[in-house]
């Protein structure tokens, strides 16, 4: 009975700083990553938040882009993104697009 009045106490205090300190987003972040199979973020977690598409302004700035940009890899780099599930990357060097992969 003594064990079963600690575990009430504790996820009574638990529930209770979640809630004073606003904390759902939190829980709900833990809650779609492992309720999913995940370990991390995952590239389509973007369907369980709430979120708002940012207009872009009609004036743009590009990058500057390096005039021998690489197009290629290594095996190890190109391996570890595959393993990684990374899906483009994008590489600066001193404000300088110098590779991209997508």
């Amino acid at each position: 009975m003594k064990i079963i009045k600690i575990v009430l106490i504790t996820f009574s205090i638990i529930f209770s700083l979640v809630y004073a300190l606003d904390l759902e987003y939190f829980v709900k972040g833990i809650r779609v990553v492992y309720m999913n199979g995940q370990s991390t973020v995952f590239i389509d977690d973007l369907n369980y938040f709430d979120f708002e598409t940012i207009k872009s302004t009609s004036k743009k700035s590009p990058w500057v882009e390096s005039k021998n940009k690489v197009i290629s890899f290594t095996k190890d780099f190109e391996d570890y993104n595959i393993e990684m599930g990374t899906a483009a990357y994008l590489v600066i060097h001193k404000d300088t697009i110098i590779a991209e992969k997508y």
